[in-house]
């Protein structure tokens, strides 16, 4: 892109926000002679979140949290403060990843979260809606996330915030994409009072700890200063089992209040387990086998009927069963260093940097069972194994992928024919766990800025130009099941023991499971430079005041690049088709963004009756993106022109010609946007003020929505990909399915309207209240066909050429990737109360910050009735409060803080939900549907109370230190019953429990 181009963006960015406001301003005329004469002291003015005006307040809601409020609540993370907040949704954190409770409709999951990442979603509108800014600067998106779905809040210490800021309103107008839901913009400390110390330690009743050590330290001179801080961290995962109801079966069994069976029917440890015969069911798609009838035989620790001594099947309550749940998130060990200082110049120039490095050691030992090698079943037989059901049909099996399939000529099977032995892996497991067997990662994040700013020779004229680097790289490895590893697969079968149990045949089994395994190593990078110029100050004089103008450019260059590298899991390189399997690579996903934007704010009024203040504020932002990346297809079946189709038309002409496999195919889309806001405040009274704004932000797709694999498959006999398998259409027989990227996905676009009233009413001093309307509207938004109902999809398939391309005859190209397909709607109201007053007992605060959601609605496409999801389990309760009291007291203060969510409907009920199509009777625990499932789960409180302790400043060698001792989730209610396969709400419930924490700060001075 031209820099002469930019330029032009720029003037005409400048022509649009002149005209918005000559109307306005020229009708104001020449009345009144306010004294516009500015203070000739020096004043340091700061620029806030929304803005890039300095001293001009925006008109966009703001929330601030600052470091005395985090410290107060006893905060050990962003994600502590997040959870706290009722704007965000927490559902990008490991608990909600971990245990399938993502963002409702989103075919993509923040898989960094089970590796210790964590995002916010404000309004539950989706991490990919806000954005998160360091210091006003862009942060890279976490890499441990291949899809690029969030950016990561966990990688930046505690100790180092001064505060966090966030709007509440869309903001592409000041920051540009991405900036729809809002801003989190996180403000780093510039000093500290000489060096200052802290230590904290916790421990939770879930097994989760944490125990940190912050150092900092600034170095000061008559013309600047250097800060420099160091932060050590560990924690160690939290332990869900205890959070899970327990029904009459056990941990996990649900029935009794109308959920789901999520026990493991017939596992048990060796020998003790149900042993089934195996049959065949012949289907149009081929031969299922399937779990038969329980077998008697030579074993005799079989469970049976005490009365009659039958053997007892595998849904008899009396035979052993299991229950797993792995750890939430990993065990973390961080450490942190950053410096940051500026220089001052000539009394007006100053330069200015940062450096920030954290690195993040991750490791979880995740349980296994069959389930983490897609099966140990030889070549041929069907992962989802069947039993027959009365009437004709089969039904799935309750923990029937627990099961082991022997074949007959295993010498450890006395039973002379393939049987199924439930067998619970558990001393395998124990075994292979010492063995180092972890999901791990190391993470690194680097941030670099480098800035100048200064005085200009025109008069109130100030600069600021500045370049920044934002850098997070990831090392992981992870292990899964090697598909083409027929060998070691059918060894299993042959050769595995699930009766004896002695050392020599654990050991063995261990072994033999770990011989399909891969190891795979991966090295992500995603990194994000920023080059800004602005400058701001007065263009002219109107009677009310300065009219304020800022005008700048932005250039951003980011990159994403993953390298997966497989071995065997003794180390051995992989063979596959007689070829060792060589790196495979992802990207590297390229995004160039030029950007020219402006922003006034026009004094129209001051000083009169009903008009202490009227200023109209407006922004707009002009960008041009451009991203490339590279795509892989998938074309085992060499489709490419059929019935008429152009299939090149659909997934670009390299796709459509492959024969088999491609890779490294590098295309590039390009982008241009702008997004305008206005604002206007108007402050009746020193008391009174309204604000209003209106503007438009956007979000662009992601790279990884963009580029990376596209599949093509003939899915004609697959029930589980062809909505119209059991519901044809003539005189379509052929059906072809697209799976993956869509090179061709647009920008997705939304309106946001805010109005605000505050008021500090004078008849009760130091009371300060706001409340906030807010309402959004999101076109355009990348959803898949697959959150559509098959029956909705068949019964419209001629009013839906998006998804579905009709041939000329007798096929239909079925495009199941991501589309811009859907809207989304969002509406609040925040309330917002801060009163603080004194008494002869100290010194008081309250503050509350509540949002009430009048609705969050998505609708898929036009004919079907929009869901909404605000007062469900899957998105932002009705109700949402954040409460806390304060008291000062001498030395002492005590903190009590209160976090409310509503009781809500459930959208979603999993005992009422099939578990496969076809499967119209029976769900996933193989129990008849719930036709009266649960509709409401109760409301949930959680409470935190902190008591402190500071020295007074003439106490000697104890002066500067604060002593805190606090509990978070004081009375660790039960988590309310929700019907989902965990029983609980991820999003809303405190994971670890009760967590009692002791925090020590001491100032030193030096």
């Amino acid at each position: 892109m031209q820099d002469d181009c930019l330029w032009a963006r720029l003037v005409r960015v400048i022509g649009i926000l002149i005209v918005a406001i000559a109307l306005p301003a020229a009708a104001q005329g020449e009345e009144g002679d306010a004294d516009t004469s500015a203070d000739d002291d020096d004043v340091d003015v700061v620029i806030v979140t929304g803005t890039r005006l300095k001293g001009v307040d925006p008109a966009s809601p703001r929330i601030t949290i600052t470091s005395e409020q985090i410290e107060r609540g006893g905060y050990a993370s962003i994600e502590d403060v997040l959870r706290n907040l009722p704007q965000n949704l927490g559902s990008a954190n490991a608990a909600a990843t971990q245990l399938f409770q993502g963002e409702f409709g989103s075919s993509r999951v923040p898989y960094g979260a089970t590796l210790g990442a964590s995002g916010i979603n404000l309004r539950g509108l989706g991490t990919r809606s806000s954005l998160v800014l360091i210091n006003g600067r862009r942060k890279a998106r976490s890499s441990l996330d291949v899809q690029d779905l969030l950016t990561d809040t966990s990688s930046i210490p505690l100790a180092q915030i001064e505060r966090i800021e966030i709007i509440t309103d869309g903001a592409s107008a000041i920051y540009g994409a991405d900036a729809v839901a809002g801003v989190l913009n996180v403000i780093l400390r510039e000093d500290y009072d000489g060096l200052s110390l802290g230590v904290r330690t916790e421990t939770a009743t879930n097994e989760s700890s944490r125990d940190r050590f912050d150092l900092g330290h600034t170095f000061s001179w008559d013309s600047g200063y250097l800060t420099t801080s160091v932060n050590l961290e560990q924690t160690e995962p939290t332990n869900p089992n205890k959070l899970i109801r327990s029904g009459p079966d056990g941990v996990g069994d649900f029935t009794d209040v109308g959920g789901l069976n999520r026990r493991a029917y017939g596992i048990g440890p060796a020998g003790q387990g149900s042993v089934l015969s195996v049959a065949a069911i012949v289907r149009p798609w081929g031969t299922t086998r399937y779990a038969g009838e329980p077998l008697d035989g030579p074993n005799p620790f079989l469970p049976r009927d005490p009365a009659t001594g039958d053997i007892l099947g595998p849904r008899d309550p009396s035979v052993p069963s299991v229950y797993n749940e792995e750890d939430l998130g990993p065990k973390v060990q961080r450490h942190s260093f950053r410096f940051n200082g500026e220089q001052r110049f000539r009394e007006s120039q100053t330069l200015s940097v940062e450096f920030g490095y954290d690195n993040q050691q991750d490791d979880n030992h995740l349980g296994f069972n069959t389930v983490s090698f897609n099966g140990t079943n030889p070549r041929g037989w069907q992962g989802s194994l069947l039993v027959p059901r009365a009437g004709g049909g089969s039904q799935r099996l309750n923990g029937a992928t627990n099961y082991l399939l022997l074949t007959a000529t295993n010498p450890n099977n006395p039973y002379g024919q393939e049987v199924l032995v439930g067998y619970d892996m558990l001393a395998e497991s124990a075994l292979i766990a010492a063995q180092a067997l972890p999901i791990a990662s190391e993470l690194e994040n680097t941030f670099v800025n480098l800035g100048m700013d200064g005085n200009l020779p025109l008069d109130g004229w100030t600069y600021d130009v500045s370049g920044s680097l934002s850098r997070e790289e990831s090392v992981s490895r992870n292990y899964l099941g090697d598909p083409f590893d027929d060998a070691s697969v059918n060894r299993i079968a042959e050769q595995f023991d699930p009766f004896s149990g002695d050392a020599a045949a654990v050991a063995s089994n261990a072994a033999l499971l770990t011989a399909p395994l891969d190891l795979s190593d991966s090295d992500a990078v995603n990194e994000t430079f920023q080059y800004t110029a602005f400058a701001s100050g007065p263009v002219f004089s109107l009677p009310a005041g300065d009219v304020q103008l800022a005008v700048g450019l932005e250039v951003r260059e980011s990159e994403a690049e993953s390298v997966y590298v497989s071995t065997n899991f003794d180390g051995s390189p992989v063979v596959l088709f007689g070829q060792v399997r060589e790196p495979f690579t992802i990207g590297p996903n390229k995004e160039s963004v030029d950007a020219a934007f402006a922003e006034i704010s026009v004094p129209l009024l001051n000083d009169r009756p009903w008009f202490r203040e009227l200023t109209l504020t407006a922004a707009a932002r002009m960008e041009d993106y451009e991203r490339s990346g590279f795509i892989n297809a998938s074309n085992f079946s060499a489709i490419s022109s059929i019935d008429g189709i152009n299939l090149a038309d659909l997934v670009g002409a390299a796709a459509a010609d492959a024969q088999g496999f491609i890779s490294g195919v590098e295309q590039s889309v390009t982008f241009d946007n702008t997004s305008p806001s206005f604002g206007l405040i108007w402050r009746l009274a020193d008391n009174l003020t309204l604000k209003a704004t209106n503007g438009e932000s956007f979000l662009t797709p992601l790279s990884s929505q963009l580029y990376g694999t596209i599949t093509i498959l003939d899915v004609t006999r697959n029930p589980f990909s062809n909505p119209f398998f059991l519901n044809p259409v003539e005189p379509y027989t052929r059906y072809i399915a697209l799976w993956g990227v869509n090179p061709s996905l647009q920008p997705q676009t939304a309106s946001t309207t805010t109005m605000t009233v505050e008021y500090a009413p004078a008849w009760m001093q130091g009371l300060n209240i706001a409340v906030t309307w807010s309402d959004l509207a999101y076109d355009n938004f990348i959803s898949t066909p697959s959150s559509i109902p098959d029956e909705d999809l068949v019964a419209n398939y001629e009013r839906l050429p998006q998804i579905f391309v009709l041939g000329e005859s007798d096929t239909i190209i079925i495009d199941s990737r991501e589309l811009n397909l859907s809207s989304n709607v969002s509406k609040t109201i925040d309330f917002r109360v801060d009163y603080r007053f004194s008494t002869d007992y100290g010194d008081w605060g309250i503050y509350l910050n509540a949002v009430r959601t009048l609705e969050t609605a998505r609708q898929l496409v036009s004919f079907i009735p929009e869901i909404d999801i605000s007062d469900t389990e899957r998105g932002p309760s009705r109700w949402a409060s954040n409460l806390r009291l304060t008291w000062d007291y001498g030395a002492w203060n005590v903190t009590a803080e209160t976090y409310h969510t509503s009781s809500t409907k459930l959208l979603e009920p999993s005992s009422a939900s099939v578990v496969l199509p076809g499967e119209r009777f029976r769900r996933f625990d193989g129990l008849p549907i719930n036709q009266n499932p649960q509709t409401h789960a109760d409301a949930y409180t959680r409470t935190d109370v902190q008591v402190g302790w500071t020295a007074a400043a003439d106490s000697g060698w104890l002066q500067g230190l604060r002593v805190a001792v606090g509990a978070q989730n004081l009375f660790e209610p039960d988590p309310p019953f929700v019907d989902n396969f965990s029983g609980f709400a991820a999003n809303r419930v405190f994971a670890a429990g009760r967590v009692l924490y002791l925090d020590l700060h001491k100032d030193f001075g030096l």
